[in-house]
């Protein structure tokens, strides 16, 4: 029987920040970043724009990592927020995770204790038997990648691409 393969974005479509996608294979849950965006003119009084984490916190016993490509904050400022509800391993450089903790006691004045796992930007390992694998990608910060998963109907690909 084939992997049966869904993609959520919770944040980012259409959009600049807010950065966040679920990828479901069979039961299995994984994030791709979590991200904030600045509030424009019409949301007075609002510091930051989050995701919406309903279906993440709905699921939670279903997910099984969050990968961080690089250490913006429009990819990594909303994690503090989800991670006070729904505690995952999260993935990810060791630049990007020197920012979110960086980010973490800047904005949310505290340490929050993440379960992280610094990858190296060429890294493969495995993640709920599934074969993971960082790479190299070019943008404006130190330690950028790529991710892919590996299914049984090919592999999903991730990266992050600025639409400026």
């Amino acid at each position: 029987m084939s992997d049966k393969v869904r993609i959520i974005p919770l944040g980012g479509q259409d959009e600049e920040g807010k950065n966040c996608y679920v990828v479901e294979i069979n039961d299995d849950i994984f994030v791709f970043e979590c991200g904030i965006r600045d509030p424009d003119k019409t949301l007075p009084g609002v510091d930051y724009v989050i995701p919406r984490f309903d279906y993440l916190v709905e699921n939670q016993r279903r997910i099984k990592a969050i990968f961080l490509t690089h250490g913006h904050d429009d990819v990594i400022g909303g994690l503090a927020y989800l991670y006070d509800q729904i505690k995952a391993p999260i993935y990810g450089s060791k630049v990007s995770i020197a920012m979110l903790k960086m980010f973490t006691r800047h904005i949310h004045k505290n340490d929050a204790v993440y379960v992280t796992h610094e990858i190296e930007p060429t890294s493969s390992f495995s993640v709920a038997g599934r074969k993971v694998h960082f790479f190299h990608t070019a943008h404006n910060i130190a330690e950028s990648s790529g991710v892919s998963i590996e299914t049984d109907i090919g592999d999903i690909v991730f990266t992050r691409s600025e639409e400026r």
